[in-house]
């Protein structure tokens, strides 16, 4: 029932926002220049050493660039990066029907700042309850289906509904592997 801010748990879904938008592929690079990136009077930095490196999609996951996730977001705007976080259930209740559960916080905005865009592919200006992030990991790795979520056993397994083309969310699981194997 607690919610938390999923920081870099949420790259994932910023890289498949960025595949789904056919803007990116996972070759794409960018590069990280200082390991810093000024917005205003805002500096985001990034927690491993990645000055002067150019990472594809992958290797931002790998590296958990802030940096280079921003980059991409820029680019892609955050709508797209909302829908994806929205579509995989986000900031909604899971129906699962726990007493107290609750839905978190997916900021929805008509126009979105810079600061607010990058903070969003980095998982900060954010919260979700655990269910919420084992469900929308559970949809990244079945391909894109999301399946109603229960805490009682069930007789037959429900039926899901297709929220990331199948191709990305494939191309994203094959990247995490990397992470726990890089």
């Amino acid at each position: 029932v607690d919610v938390f801010e999923p920081a870099s748990t949420m790259k994932p879904f910023s890289v498949a926002a960025a595949l789904e938008s056919g803007r990116w592929k996972p070759a794409d690079t960018v590069h990280v220049e200082t390991g810093t990136l000024k917005i205003g009077r805002y500096t985001i930095r990034d927690a491993s050493r990645t000055a002067g490196e150019t990472l594809d999609m992958t290797g931002i996951l790998v590296r958990s660039s802030n940096v280079a996730i921003s980059k991409v977001a820029f680019d892609i705007g955050a709508e797209r990066i909302y829908d994806v976080l929205h579509r995989v259930g986000l900031g909604q209740e899971t129906g699962i029907g726990f007493p107290g559960e609750q839905s978190g916080v997916l900021p929805a905005r008509r126009e979105w700042r810079p600061t607010e865009t990058a903070t969003l592919s980095y998982g900060y200006g954010v919260s979700v309850t655990s269910v919420q992030l084992a469900k929308a990991y559970a949809t990244l790795v079945n391909g894109g289906v999301s399946v109603p979520t229960s805490l009682l056993r069930i007789a037959e397994v429900p039926k899901g509904h297709q929220v990331i083309p199948a191709s990305v969310a494939n191309a994203v699981r094959k990247m995490l592997v990397q992470v726990v194997e890089g």
